[in-house]
């Protein structure tokens, strides 16, 4: 088997356009992906810039409470919409089905086969 191996440099954000796709934690943090300071060396791939937002996300980052970080975020979620840094294309809506005896099984929100190896069919 042959491989080559290519090394490259940070991109030149020289683009029109780009997809891509992420998925969240259940108590998402914004901060990474949108905070003006995440654009040269973080996941600001977009350059996203709005201060308003940037001061909201950074007093969201000290709300422990999850409704009140809901709240937080309902406001800094308006202000993506209206700015509209991406184009959020679509969510997946997933419903699982799954066999009666099943063991094992633990939801995860992210993976549909969180610890497969674990699970097993009762007789």
């Amino acid at each position: 088997m042959e491989c080559f191996i290519e090394q490259i440099s940070a991109p030149n954000w020289n683009y029109d356009a780009l997809v891509l796709g992420w998925s969240l934690s259940t108590f998402p943090d914004q901060y990474d992906i949108f905070h003006t300071s995440q654009m040269e060396k973080g996941l600001n791939f977009v350059w996203y810039s709005n201060p308003e937002a940037d001061k909201l996300m950074e007093e969201a980052k000290q709300i422990l409470d999850q409704d009140e970080y809901k709240a937080a975020y309902a406001d800094i979620y308006k202000m993506l919409a209206e700015d509209q840094p991406y184009t959020f294309l679509y969510y997946p809506n997933v419903h699982r089905v799954m066999p009666v005896n099943l063991e094992g099984y633990v939801f995860h929100a992210k993976d549909d086969f969180y610890e497969i190896s674990k699970w097993w069919l009762k007789k």
